[in-house]
């Protein structure tokens, strides 16, 4: 059995299962249940790990086994990359569509795994919230220079800030793939 000891909560993970259980001594209330209302609404769109069970202070969940995102990249091919960076950007884009703000998109080196099959997941949504403007994609887009991809367009980025329709989220993923070969040096 393999213990995580998070800021908020304890995560026990037993063969494919995660339960993740909230911290007594933790200043953060309701995370749990928090997470647990977000990942209902979000694997309908296959984001983030199965919720199978909840309770007030705990979760059931499907056990990820799978690499972090920037440790993934070091071996990666360049269409894999592309492949595992546009699959982000279209869970970011989904996030943003709902309204849900991850709030670590720019930073995600621990929120992103990628299983053998290449499978993207995202995981850790206690803090995701609701929100009118959330900046998932943007957030995001943020990172990419850690990956090796360049992104200079601000044109398209204000626009999309501006108006975060899926006219504006397709110059962005075409803006992304037209420059792929642009990398970071």
């Amino acid at each position: 059995m393999k213990v995580f000891k998070g800021k908020r909560s304890k995560v026990y993970c037993i063969f494919n299962l995660a339960i993740k259980i909230e911290r007594k001594d933790s200043n953060a209330i309701n995370r749990i249940k928090n997470e647990a209302k977000v990942l209902k609404i979000i694997n309908n769109h296959n984001i983030g790990p199965r919720l199978f069970f909840k309770g007030d202070s705990f979760i059931v969940m499907e056990y990820i086994k799978g690499e972090r995102i920037l440790d993934f990249i070091k071996h990666a091919s360049d269409s894999e990359k592309l492949s595992i960076t546009q699959e982000i950007l279209n869970q970011c884009r989904t996030l943003d569509k709902l309204h849900y703000d991850k709030f670590e998109m720019h930073h995600p080196t621990k929120h992103i795994l990628i299983k053998k099959n290449k499978e993207v997941v995202m995981i850790d949504f206690e803090r995701c919230k609701y929100s009118s403007n959330p900046k998932n994609l943007t957030q995001f887009i943020q990172f990419l220079p850690r990956l090796g991809f360049t992104f200079n367009n601000k044109q398209v980025l204000k626009k999309y800030k501006k108006a975060q329709s899926d006219e504006n989220y397709q110059k962005i993923l075409g803006y992304f793939t037209e420059n792929l070969l642009n990398r970071k040096d």
